[in-house]
């Protein structure tokens, strides 16, 4: 899995309150990134982030 797959899954994994596994997937995100790619890096940290700080309201795309 790529770091881009892993913070998916673990958004996916956040919208379903599986909050142990989604921290795992963005663990194994950050570190899968090389050190040239702080873009990446801080795309996965700030959702990780918005997840913590809006963790009370948490709109989850594709739930119907």
């Amino acid at each position: 899995m790529t770091d881009m797959d892993l913070k998916e899954q673990g958004n996916r994994l956040f919208c379903a309150r599986k909050y142990d596994e989604a921290v795992g997937c963005y663990s194994k995100a950050i570190v899968s990134i090389s050190a040239c790619s702080q873009t990446r890096l801080h795309t996965i940290l700030a959702d990780v982030s918005d997840s913590i700080t809006h963790d009370t309201v948490i709109v989850c795309k594709g739930d119907d």
